[in-house]
């Protein structure tokens, strides 16, 4: 699969220039250059970029930030609307094992062999607290 080719980087002036004038700022206390002798033409070059690339950065996530949001707002009562399918379905299955006549039996049944190996893990040195929290590990894990 090829790279991703980079996004040109958008350049808005008005944006972009109060940061170059806070970077050249900066620029000119680091190098002690005074407020009214100009910067050197490539130090002028690497501020004016530097302040195109950040703002453009900014600009981009910025962007991205709305996007993601537009697909959330846009996407969610579709997201919903299948969350609802799996409630229902869920719902259906479990009145399905309900009116089982065997339900009973099965959970009966379960029942009693967790209580046999709840007595097994006492049996092997366990505490019944401990037995009793490697059931519930057990049992959750099967989720």
């Amino acid at each position: 699969m090829p790279p991703p080719r980079p996004r040109p980087s958008v350049v808005v002036p008005t944006f972009a220039n109060p940061v170059r004038v806070e970077v050249e700022k900066r620029v000119r206390q680091r190098l002690n250059i005074p407020a009214n002798q100009p910067l050197p033409p490539k130090v002028q070059t690497l501020v004016a970029d530097a302040a195109n690339a950040a703002t453009g950065k900014a600009l981009d996530l910025a962007i991205s930030r709305d996007a993601e949001a537009a697909i959330r707002r846009v996407y969610r009562p579709a997201q919903l609307e299948g969350f609802k399918d799996k409630v229902l379905a869920a719902r259906t299955g479990i009145d399905l094992i309900a009116q089982s006549a065997d339900v009973d039996g099965i959970l009966a049944r379960r029942a009693e062999l967790l209580f046999k190996k709840r007595e097994a893990l006492v049996t092997a040195g366990f505490t019944t607290q401990e037995a009793m929290e490697i059931l519930l590990a057990d049992l959750s894990g099967e989720g």
